[in-house]
């Protein structure tokens, strides 16, 4: 069995011992056992379905690779995916579904991203993006000389009321990390943090809550929801001492209308509130997730991959909610490693390498080519070729 599973693994040119235990490896390597599982039964049919939603874009090219050999072999391969250029670059064919019924299909070659979406969403490509003007205040938060995390580095910006303000980065390049120090999860080893112009020293979650700071985290599975929680009680979680009584008693009917109502905010596709969040779908999910930090009604919303593995029709919904959340005057940090979204969506985005800023460009200035070459290159490039204001 070890030499068979050596075997199968060295045709796919991946090298790592067939003892180790799956849960030791990364997500990429676990993705190539399942590939060489399908040559260990001359699979003539693979289904990939959402393949690349959690790796990185090494990992993506080591994937398609793979895919590509089992090609040659003869195999024949369907691709579920939502990420346009993974279709476009990788794809022969392509059928778009929508709302469970055949739309089209043709070759790859025929279609352009924005007849892909137009086909998905049944809109045009500017709706995938709906952005609206807000009116831009004074700042809200000031960050001056944040280091921590063992590699975040005198990282100081500000973020107004109404603004949304972009974080781009590769992996590893600290904006989660910064998110953590909001949000009292990482203390910062220096550096001020000033919101409503009053420095604050944030040591958990709660103080961060109760300062007006909400944190909707990247992975909603892990650290966002209960799953086995109904909507109703993952949604009323961070509020839920505003809906007890003295002896501690949760009023279950407030609770229910409240959580109904951000339900139908959101616009969260379910039978109801008491659907267990385990149930819904990716994009309902999220939806469910963004509803519950919307509760304690924050002055600050930081949003971590807010539309990480969800499809296009629930993006654009969650697209048009930050959005109008902005035109209330809420100040929001969109924290994204898809340049299009922060271009279609941010006022200003910073551009994060290495725990440090090394470019900032405002709305007017956003380049594609550059902002990509700020994250991936040592010299900073901002929108004039050098360091821009991060205010």
């Amino acid at each position: 069995m070890n030499a068979r599973a050596r075997e199968l693994l060295a045709q796919l040119d991946v090298t790592f011992d067939v003892d180790t235990p799956v849960k030791h490896l990364g997500v990429s390597e676990r993705q190539a056992i399942e590939v060489a599982r399908a040559l260990a039964i001359d699979a003539r049919v693979l289904v990939l379905d959402e393949p690349t939603s959690a790796l990185s874009g090494i990992e993506v090219i080591r994937l398609f690779d793979l895919v590509g050999r089992l090609k040659q072999r003869g195999v024949a391969v369907l691709f579920v995916t939502h990420f346009l250029d993974e279709i476009m670059k990788f794809s022969d064919d392509l059928t778009v579904l929508r709302s469970g019924r055949h739309v089209v299909t043709n070759p790859t070659e025929t279609f352009t991203p924005e007849t892909i979406v137009r086909a998905m969403i049944g809109t045009k490509l500017e709706s995938f993006f709906p952005k609206q003007e807000a009116e831009i205040g004074g700042p809200v938060l000031s960050v001056r000389g944040l280091s921590g995390a063992g590699f975040v580095a005198d990282v100081d910006f500000e973020v107004r009321t109404g603004e949304i303000l972009g974080f781009f980065g590769l992996v590893g390049a600290g904006r989660s990390e910064i998110a953590g120090m909001l949000f009292g999860i990482i203390r910062p080893d220096a550096g001020t943090i000033t919101l409503g112009g009053e420095q604050i020293q944030l040591r958990s979650p709660r103080q961060a809550i109760r300062q007006g700071i909400s944190l909707v985290p990247e992975d909603r599975h892990k650290q966002g929801l209960v799953l086995p929680f109904s909507i109703r009680a993952n949604e009323t979680l961070p509020v839920l001492g505003t809906l007890s009584g003295l002896l501690g008693r949760i009023d279950g009917a407030r609770e229910e209308t409240v959580a109904r109502d951000y339900a139908q905010r959101m616009r969260v596709v379910a039978s109801g509130v008491e659907q267990a969040a385990g149930t819904l779908s990716g994009g309902n999910q999220q939806k469910v997730l963004l509803a519950k930090w919307l509760m304690p009604n924050p002055r600050l919303l930081v949003l971590d991959e807010p539309t990480r593995g969800i499809d296009v029709g629930a993006k654009s919904e969650i697209h048009r909610a930050i959005s109008q959340l902005a035109t209330t005057g809420m100040s929001i940090i969109m924290i994204s490693d898809d340049a299009e979204e922060l271009i279609g969506m941010a006022d200003r985005i910073l551009v994060f390498r290495g725990g440090r800023i090394t470019a900032s460009f405002d709305r007017g200035t956003f380049d594609r080519e550059k902002i990509l070459l700020a994250a991936a290159h040592e010299v900073p490039i901002g929108a004039t070729g050098n360091k821009a204001s991060t205010r």
